[in-house]
């Protein structure tokens, strides 16, 4: 499923898609069900047990697995660390102004008002929001009650600050009174849902810490005319304030334990969860929402200007990318301590094999969908939704003569349905020996299609909003060019009269319009919609593009990337369980170390390899392990189970092991895809694949190009071919070499066990 995200079908794609499907995806689905199931075997195992010289089908398997697993894992990362950024440095306000009478050179600054001071984000009477403070957290009493001293628990200002005069006159009988007068009845404050308690050091009552989403401070009240920020007292507590206190505030959050805690009956506990959520409210506006400003603070960075917000916060602060594979970096440490926390994730999910797999796939499974959902409502009610549905929903004919777009289908219909990476048989052989696989393998594959048909609709809904927003912004610059070039009336040009005010003024004035033409930029809607882009570049440059310009931008940026946490979790549980389930099989590792111990290692060698996509050219080497790592090595794989069922193992004999395990004859469709249609399909996939890599002539890559603000293609060069020819080679010459050592070792036996001539 988290493939079906990075990777959604469009309508030159959407018939191959579904023939695929069809023809290959659901009866090799049920074929490697069903053999999982009757061998009761991981993949070694399994294809061992139909001859042992197909042995090398089941390492290839887990070759392949172990080396998804160790790039896959890196998406998980940088989700991790699009969640926890923007709870650190915040950004340059949207509409800040920069020059003149700004931050220019010569112009006198505006006195800085301290981090620790409540900034109002919402205004609202009689009431100070700090930062982002949801103001329907509060009590509607709240906003009419007296104010309050702060004599018993002031915090200690910084030295310069003086907030003598900005204290309230009317001071509340006890500290905490005002928590009560927040409810309209009085009583126990259930309109603060965020609350941290800790259990007194001294083993005396629990004390509490009212604690606001995303900011600790209880801020003071505000008179509405009065433009001066209002100072928040903060409550300390030794776990939460001191892990969101510098979070929240920076280097200028007051001293930690300035304050003391109070005590109070009336305030109960929440469950840890709710203070980690906490850290899940990113800061307004979203770090890759706005560039930053340059190393003077006299204007925008200028990578970032000559690209977009979005794509410098994804090359320059995720990434820090390389201008070339050549020059590898340092590892970042940032996305480096994000893979940590994703394999260790990995490894909690994975501690207690299926028992805790099969507990945490429920909700690594169903969560994404209660959010699809969300976002299809929004996504539908977005403008220009339509525009990208329509594009996603026309098909183009000239495509579906073109081989890439049946290889792409094929290839999206393998990553998503998990064929030839052995995870399949490793679920499948817990399974009992009566079950019906081949319903499973139906239900299972038309819910994955639908799914990802289903993300494709949410998917070009949201690029349809983003294109459209686009285009009306390139029309909007292209108008205001022309009417201040031209002295023409606000209101004059519209988008409907554009290209024929364009060809007047060509006419009547074309020495001034040929000076203007070259800042004229040609706005399509067509090209805008026709850039559509996969993999990391859709799920991090262009979603997030879009969700910048959606209202209540900081949930949906929390949604979705959750949303894309919990479908890497779910594809890296398959991907492990591929690589743990023949290791655990074997009698000779599984007799000296633990099935935690073997677990463990298998993360800990992934996390340290992986390690490598963190480093500044680590994104051109995950594009290398995401495009020939795990591509013709599945095609190779798959093509050869087929044909070692149906003629080697025999397919008359395996359609009798099944009737005797479910008690159901085998159907022609079945043997009809399995004996001709799927080897034929993937022989001419295969071929087709290796053309195009031959008429390719050398392969090249897209390198990031820092002073043009975008991505130029450039030639691997040889090192990093070299690295591809092992990725391809290693898990496609298992089956060769391994058919070959079985073969000599046998003859070897044989040599042994034969008597001597007397």
């Amino acid at each position: 499923m988290a493939r079906s995200w990075l990777w959604t079908p469009t309508g030159s794609f959407l018939v191959p898609y579904i023939i695929m499907l069809f023809v290959e995806g659901m009866p090799l689905l049920y074929l490697e069900l069903a053999v999982g199931q009757r061998m009761r075997q991981g993949s070694i195992g399994a294809w061992r047990t139909i001859s042992p010289y197909l042995s090398g089908v089941g390492l290839a398997s887990v070759v392949a697995s172990f080396f998804l697993a160790t790039y896959y894992n890196i998406i998980n990362a940088w989700a991790f660390w699009y969640l926890f950024t923007p709870l650190g440095e915040r950004p340059p306000p949207r509409g800040m102004k920069i020059g003149g009478g700004g931050l220019g050179l010569g112009a006198r600054r505006a006195p800085r008002t301290p981090q620790w001071a409540c900034r109002p984000r919402i205004r609202r009477p009689g009431l100070c929001v700090c930062m982002h403070v949801c103001p329907f957290f509060l009590g509607s009493s709240f906003l009419d009650s007296p104010g309050f001293s702060l004599k018993d628990v002031t915090p200690t200002p910084p030295p310069a600050a003086n907030i003598e005069h900005l204290l309230p006159q009317k001071p509340w009988r006890q500290p905490m009174g005002f928590l009560q007068a927040s409810q309209p009845g009085g009583g126990r404050p259930s309109s603060l849902p965020f609350l941290c308690a800790r259990p007194h050091s001294r083993g005396g009552p629990p004390a509490y810490c009212p604690l606001w989403p995303s900011s600790t401070p209880l801020c003071l009240r505000q008179k509405v005319t009065e433009q001066v920020p209002r100072p928040c007292p903060t409550l300390p507590f030794p776990v939460c304030l001191q892990v969101l206190g510098p979070l929240c505030f920076g280097d200028q959050h007051p001293p930690i334990g300035a304050v003391p805690i109070l005590p109070h009956p009336a305030l109960r506990p929440l469950p840890s969860p709710v203070c980690v959520m906490l850290l899940l409210i990113p800061k307004d506006p979203l770090p890759w929402s706005v560039c930053p400003l340059n190393h003077n603070r006299t204007g925008y960075d200028e990578e970032c200007e000559k690209a977009s917000s979005t794509q410098y916060f994804w090359y320059r602060k995720t990434l820090n990318i390389s201008p070339s594979i050549q020059d590898s970096g340092r590892v970042q440490w940032e996305p480096a301590l994000c893979l940590v926390l994703a394999w260790l994730v990995v490894y909690l999910c994975i501690l207690r094999g299926t028992e805790s797999t099969g507990k945490v796939v429920y909700f690594t499974a169903s969560l994404p969908y209660c959010v699809l959902l969300i976002y299809l409502v929004r996504g539908l009610t977005l403008h220009g939704a339509t525009n990208g549905l329509a594009y996603m929903f026309t098909p183009k004919l000239e495509q579906l003569a073109n081989p890439k777009a049946w290889i792409n289908a094929a290839t999206q219909i393998f990553f998503s349905l998990g064929l030839g990476f052995g995870s399949l048989i490793a679920f499948a052989s817990y399974n009992q020996p009566s079950n019906n696989c081949q319903k499973h393998a139906i239900i299972v594959s038309l819910i994955n299609s639908s799914t990802s048909i289903f993300a494709s609709i949410v998917t070009f809904s949201i690029y349809g909003f983003k294109a459209t927003f686009n285009y009306e912004s390139c029309l909007d610059k292209v108008i205001l060019l022309l009417t201040n070039s031209f002295d023409l009336e606000d209101g004059f040009l519209t988008p409907s009269n554009l290209e024929q005010v364009k060809s007047y003024l060509a006419s009547a004035f074309p020495s001034k319009y040929s000076e203007v033409l070259p800042q004229i930029k040609n706005c399509s809607l067509q090209s805008e919609l026709a850039t559509a882009v996969q993999g990391t570049g859709l799920s991090f440059i262009v979603y997030t593009e879009a969700i910048k310009n959606m209202e209540v931008s900081q949930l949906w940026s929390v949604l979705y990337f959750l949303m894309l946490l919990m479908l890497g979790i779910g594809s890296m549980l398959g991907n492990t369980a591929a690589i743990l389930t023949p290791l655990t099989d074997s009698k000779v590792i599984s007799r000296h170390l633990p099935k935690e111990a073997i677990s463990g290692l298998v993360c800990l060698v992934n996390c340290v390899i992986g390690l490598v996509f963190t480093m500044e050219a680590g994104n051109y080497w995950f594009d290398i392990f995401n495009d020939y790592a795990a591509t013709l090595s599945l095609l190779l794989i798959v093509l050869v189970e087929t044909i070692a069922v149906c003629y080697v193992y025999g397919l008359r004999r395996f359609e009798s092991d099944l009737k005797a395990m479910t008690g159901r004859t085998l159907n022609w469709y079945w043997k009809v895809i399995w004996a001709g249609v799927s080897p034929l399909l993937i022989v001419s996939l295969f071929v087709f694949y290796l053309t195009d890599y031959i008429l390719t002539g050398t392969l090249k890559y897209q390198a990031w190009d820092a002073s043009q603000g975008q991505l130029v293609t450039k030639d691997y060069p040889p090192h990093a071919l070299a690295v591809i020819g092992l990725l391809v080679a290693s898990s496609t010459m298992c089956i060769p070499l391994v058919a070959l050592g079985t073969f000599i070792t046998r003859c070897f036996k044989r040599k042994g066990d034969t008597p001597p001539v007397a």
